[in-house]
């Protein structure tokens, strides 16, 4: 698992993501991604892709149009 961990986080900085909408480049750069202006691409470094996932929500919950139809949680998805 580590291994794909590791692979993940060196696509995400080396080879980046390309973004279609140019307003969201100038975030990404105040965070510390690396842009290529030319091609839309943003370059993401380990740490601040780590710092997203260190801040987002733990636990969410799935809802149908009536009920709740089931509750996410670290222990379920690992």
């Amino acid at each position: 698992l580590n291994r794909i961990c590791d692979a993940a986080f060196e696509v995400l900085e080396r080879t980046g993501v390309r973004f279609a909408d140019p307003r969201i480049l100038d975030e990404f750069a105040e965070r510390g991604a690396r842009l290529d202006s030319e091609c839309g691409r943003v370059h993401f470094p380990r740490s601040l892709v780590e710092w997203v996932l260190d801040a987002v929500a733990r636990t969410f919950a799935l809802y149908s149009r009536v009920s709740l139809i089931h509750e996410v949680t670290n222990s379920s998805i690992s």
